[in-house]
């Protein structure tokens, strides 16, 4: 691509077929190819040549040329085409990425608007497909807003999910530049759309590190959790090289505990946050954790929250810093003071939860286990709900831990 380029600036200048990518590169930059010309042209495709390197880090854990194309590794694929396509010849593609229609600009805003404040006039609903259209192509924050007028006017959605599909190499395009919250919602507005795969795609260029996160948590603990969840689940590959790439220094990890402790954000949402991350991040942020805040949170919540903490403290985590053990101990020994006062009913899920979280072989999960059964056993009600808490509790032991 780069050779046709080069090419069609001035046929003179690569003769030889067997010039190596280094050379044309030196050759581009010598003769202004790259970066590119004019300083908007120039700032797009920089942009652009972003978002293809992400995508092409990512991508490289998968085998592309696979005779059975997955609809991610497709959707990958196309990304990359197009951006590598439009960062080389911007002047073709810059009407399409930079035109901004204000008619369609105040029909969306309408559309949006009437569609809270009163019934949305027949003309409006006739053009929801057209605004639908350009929501995808130029708006991140309207087609959220967008997909939510079309369910309160109950709209086909169909259009905009369509849009969205037929555009996305416009979509991944812009998206270089995107402040972390707007892409974060984009992503929620393509599952909403049923478009897991693209939101995967969008989802790979969160940036991660302490500055974001601790943005995040200043808005909703939960939503932080959601954050770093969404990220992993694009590709927990790319996901551990983002954090190896950019670590998170004693002051980032001060921060974030500072952030989450200002907004109580409780053992469920910390736990979430942090047993994503890496194991040699996630171990760095253990170790500056305030013990006294968690144990706090422990005595608060309920013995299914409880029990995430357990994530905190893999034994893999504990053999490469021995210094977690005393917290870890004191962690675990409130976990088991709620398990002890709680009753069956409320202990019935935690064996299934500690399965699914791969914890099962935990030497923490198996003291939990021993209380659980403890309380299991003392328990004498009658009471459908106990019977049937208590039952699901021996099953899922014998069940799940067999050698147990």
């Amino acid at each position: 691509m780069l050779l046709k380029r080069l090419q069609s600036h001035d046929p003179q200048l690569v003769r030889q077929r067997s010039k190596g990518l280094g050379q044309l590169i030196r050759l581009a930059r010598l003769h202004q190819i790259l970066p590119l010309p004019t300083p908007t042209e120039r700032k797009a495709g920089e942009a652009l040549l972003d978002s293809l390197r992400i995508l092409r880090n990512w991508s490289a854990h998968y085998s592309l040329a696979s005779k059975s194309t997955s609809e991610l590794r497709a959707t990958q694929a196309l990304a990359i085409s197009f951006c590598t396509t439009v960062a080389l010849y911007p002047e073709t593609f810059s009407a399409a990425l930079q035109l901004r229609d204000e008619q369609m600009v105040e029909k969306m805003e309408q559309f949006i608007d009437l569609s809270v404040a009163e019934q949305l006039p027949d003309e409006l609903r006739l053009q929801a497909a057209s605004i639908s259209q350009y929501a995808a192509v130029h708006s991140f924050r309207g087609i959220g807003r967008v997909l939510a007028a079309l369910r309160r006017e109950s709209l086909d959605i169909v259009p905009l999910q369509t849009a969205i599909k037929a555009n996305f190499p416009l979509i991944i395009a812009r998206i270089i530049g995107i402040s972390p919250a707007t892409l974060q919602n984009f992503i929620q507005d393509c599952l909403r759309l049923n478009l897991k795969e693209h939101a995967r795609v969008v989802a790979s260029f969160l940036p991660l590190d302490g500055a974001v996160l601790s943005e995040f948590i200043e808005r909703s603990p939960a939503s932080v959790a959601m954050y770093v969840q969404h990220s992993y689940r694009a590709d927990s590959e790319l996901f551990r090289a983002k954090f190896a790439h950019t670590p998170l220094t004693d002051g980032d990890v001060d921060t974030v505990w500072a952030a989450l402790a200002s907004r109580s954000a409780g053992v469920l949402n910390t736990a979430q946050i942090i047993s994503h991350l890496p194991v040699g991040t996630r171990v760095h942020v253990m170790l500056r954790a305030p013990d006294d805040t968690l144990a706090e949170w422990i005595r608060e919540s309920s013995p299914q929250d409880c029990a995430q903490v357990l994530r905190l403290f893999r034994d893999s985590d504990i053999a490469r810093a021995s210094g977690l053990v005393p917290m870890r101990d004191r962690l675990i020994a409130e976990v088991l003071k709620v398990v002890e006062n709680s009753s069956v009913r409320e202990l019935g899920s935690i064996p299934n939860f500690l399965r699914k979280a791969r914890l099962g072989s935990e030497s923490t999960a198996l003291k939990l286990l021993n209380v659980i059964l403890d309380v299991t056993a003392r328990d004498e009600s009658s009471d459908d709900a106990d019977v049937a808490a208590a039952r699901r509790i021996l099953w899922d032991t014998s069940l799940f831990y067999p050698s147990f």
